[in-house]
């Protein structure tokens, strides 16, 4: 797991999405883990309130597919 990935009671931040505004970043969501496997957005704005491009920041790296037929 990488060191940026936050975990509460038993709960893993895994991605944060972010809206580009000029030269700021606007925290919008992030995506959560539970210890079951559920994972769920939680959202700091209304969804239908995002405008423009998003950044999207993986904190924990999931397990890469294996690559069919051998490309990578």
């Amino acid at each position: 797991m990488d060191d940026q990935a936050r975990r509460a009671e038993d709960v893993i931040l895994e991605v944060r999405a972010w809206e580009i505004c000029g030269t700021s970043r606007i925290l919008v969501a992030e995506r959560v883990r539970d210890k079951d496997g559920r994972r769920r957005m939680i959202w700091h704005v209304p969804a239908a309130q995002v405008r423009g491009f998003l950044w999207l920041e993986h904190l924990v790296e999931e397990d890469k597919p294996s690559p069919a037929l051998g490309i990578e």
